[in-house]
Protein backbone atom coordinates (compact mmCIF):
# COMPACT_ATOMS: atom_id res chain seq x y z
CA UNK A 1 0.00 0.00 0.00
CA UNK A 2 2.52 2.33 0.85
CA UNK A 3 4.26 1.83 -3.03
CA UNK A 4 1.48 2.07 -4.35
CA UNK A 5 0.17 5.60 -2.54
CA UNK A 6 3.58 7.20 -3.41
CA UNK A 7 3.02 6.23 -7.45
CA UNK A 8 -0.93 6.81 -7.04
CA UNK A 9 -1.89 9.17 -4.75
CA UNK A 10 -4.97 9.64 -5.65
CA UNK A 11 -5.88 5.83 -4.53
CA UNK A 12 -7.64 4.87 -1.11
CA UNK A 13 -7.05 1.51 0.50
CA UNK A 14 -7.92 -0.73 2.78
CA UNK A 15 -5.68 -2.89 4.88
CA UNK A 16 -7.15 -5.60 7.19
CA UNK A 17 -5.60 -8.33 9.29
CA UNK A 18 -6.77 -10.53 12.44
CA UNK A 19 -3.92 -9.49 14.42
CA UNK A 20 -4.31 -6.71 16.61
CA UNK A 21 -0.17 -6.17 17.49
CA UNK A 22 0.05 -6.38 13.06
CA UNK A 23 -2.58 -3.97 12.67
CA UNK A 24 -0.67 -1.47 15.23
CA UNK A 25 2.35 -1.90 13.58
CA UNK A 26 0.53 -1.11 10.19
CA UNK A 27 -1.34 2.05 11.42
CA UNK A 28 2.13 2.94 12.94
CA UNK A 29 3.59 2.75 9.54
CA UNK A 30 0.90 4.68 7.93
CA UNK A 31 0.83 7.15 10.16
CA UNK A 32 4.74 7.97 9.75
CA UNK A 33 4.16 7.99 6.17
CA UNK A 34 1.90 10.42 6.85
CA UNK A 35 -1.56 8.34 4.90
CA UNK A 36 -3.84 7.90 7.17
CA UNK A 37 -6.48 9.42 5.77
CA UNK A 38 -5.78 7.37 2.20
CA UNK A 39 -5.41 3.59 4.28
CA UNK A 40 -8.70 2.99 6.22
CA UNK A 41 -7.40 -0.53 8.74
CA UNK A 42 -9.53 -2.63 9.60
CA UNK A 43 -9.27 -5.70 12.02
CA UNK A 44 -11.37 -8.57 10.52
CA UNK A 45 -11.86 -12.31 12.69
CA UNK A 46 -9.77 -15.18 11.99
CA UNK A 47 -13.61 -16.87 11.43
CA UNK A 48 -15.00 -14.91 9.20
CA UNK A 49 -15.39 -14.73 5.52
CA UNK A 50 -12.31 -13.59 4.06
CA UNK A 51 -13.20 -10.68 1.90
CA UNK A 52 -17.01 -10.07 2.83
CA UNK A 53 -16.65 -9.76 6.76
CA UNK A 54 -14.02 -7.19 5.07
CA UNK A 55 -15.47 -4.97 2.91
CA UNK A 56 -18.50 -1.94 4.19
CA UNK A 57 -21.20 -0.62 1.66
CA UNK A 58 -19.76 2.34 1.74
CA UNK A 59 -16.81 1.60 0.37
CA UNK A 60 -18.03 1.20 -3.05
CA UNK A 61 -16.15 -0.31 -5.91
CA UNK A 62 -12.64 -1.57 -5.51
CA UNK A 63 -9.77 -1.65 -8.04
CA UNK A 64 -8.01 -4.14 -6.53
CA UNK A 65 -7.39 -6.39 -3.74
CA UNK A 66 -3.88 -7.45 -2.35
CA UNK A 67 -3.61 -10.64 -0.38
CA UNK A 68 -0.53 -12.59 1.41
CA UNK A 69 -2.32 -15.38 2.75
CA UNK A 70 -0.98 -17.59 5.88
CA UNK A 71 0.88 -20.14 3.47
CA UNK A 72 0.22 -23.37 6.05
CA UNK A 73 -2.60 -25.45 7.92
CA UNK A 74 -0.36 -26.12 10.71
CA UNK A 75 2.60 -24.91 13.10
CA UNK A 76 4.40 -27.72 12.80
CA UNK A 77 4.48 -27.48 8.98
CA UNK A 78 5.66 -23.81 9.33
CA UNK A 79 8.40 -24.58 11.90
CA UNK A 80 9.74 -27.05 9.66
CA UNK A 81 9.66 -24.21 6.56
CA UNK A 82 11.09 -22.46 9.00
CA UNK A 83 14.87 -24.11 9.61
CA UNK A 84 15.25 -23.26 5.74
CA UNK A 85 15.10 -19.30 6.31
CA UNK A 86 14.67 -17.16 8.76
CA UNK A 87 11.08 -16.70 9.87
CA UNK A 88 10.14 -13.50 12.20
CA UNK A 89 5.94 -13.89 12.14
CA UNK A 90 3.66 -14.38 14.23
CA UNK A 91 1.94 -17.80 14.34
CA UNK A 92 -1.56 -16.35 12.66
CA UNK A 93 0.36 -14.77 9.81
CA UNK A 94 1.42 -18.30 9.35
CA UNK A 95 -1.18 -20.73 9.94
CA UNK A 96 -4.18 -21.05 9.31
CA UNK A 97 -7.07 -23.56 8.78
CA UNK A 98 -6.82 -25.67 5.12
CA UNK A 99 -3.32 -23.45 4.74
CA UNK A 100 -3.09 -21.00 1.86
CA UNK A 101 -4.96 -23.12 -0.69
CA UNK A 102 -7.87 -23.00 1.49
CA UNK A 103 -7.45 -19.01 2.15
CA UNK A 104 -7.36 -18.40 -1.47
CA UNK A 105 -10.17 -21.04 -2.12
CA UNK A 106 -12.38 -19.10 0.36
CA UNK A 107 -11.17 -15.33 -1.80
CA UNK A 108 -12.39 -17.00 -4.83
CA UNK A 109 -15.75 -17.74 -3.33
CA UNK A 110 -15.99 -14.51 -1.59
CA UNK A 111 -15.06 -12.85 -5.30
CA UNK A 112 -18.02 -14.44 -6.78
CA UNK A 113 -19.98 -13.42 -4.52
CA UNK A 114 -18.85 -9.85 -4.58
CA UNK A 115 -19.12 -10.09 -8.11
CA UNK A 116 -17.63 -6.41 -9.62
CA UNK A 117 -17.59 -5.15 -6.30
CA UNK A 118 -13.69 -5.59 -6.89
CA UNK A 119 -12.40 -5.12 -10.33
CA UNK A 120 -9.34 -6.92 -10.30
CA UNK A 121 -7.95 -10.12 -7.02
CA UNK A 122 -4.01 -10.67 -6.95
CA UNK A 123 -2.78 -12.89 -4.14
CA UNK A 124 0.91 -14.60 -3.14
CA UNK A 125 1.14 -17.91 -2.81
CA UNK A 126 4.20 -20.45 -1.27
CA UNK A 127 2.98 -23.45 -2.46
CA UNK A 128 2.89 -24.14 -6.20
CA UNK A 129 0.82 -26.91 -5.25
CA UNK A 130 -1.74 -24.41 -4.72
CA UNK A 131 -1.85 -22.99 -7.67
CA UNK A 132 -3.96 -25.95 -9.64
CA UNK A 133 -6.86 -26.16 -7.51
CA UNK A 134 -7.04 -21.79 -7.37
CA UNK A 135 -6.94 -22.11 -11.10
CA UNK A 136 -10.13 -24.66 -11.45
CA UNK A 137 -11.66 -22.74 -8.91
CA UNK A 138 -11.31 -19.98 -10.71
CA UNK A 139 -12.20 -21.71 -14.37
CA UNK A 140 -15.60 -23.23 -12.60
CA UNK A 141 -16.89 -19.74 -11.58
CA UNK A 142 -17.08 -19.05 -14.64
Amino acid sequence: PLLALSLHPEWKMIGTDINEQALHSARTNVEKNGLLPKIDLRLVRSDGRVLIDALKEHDGTLDFCMCNPPFFAAEESAHKAAHYRTCDANPDELVTPGGEAQFVRDMIADSHILQGKVRWYTTMVGHKASVAGAVAQIKGCG
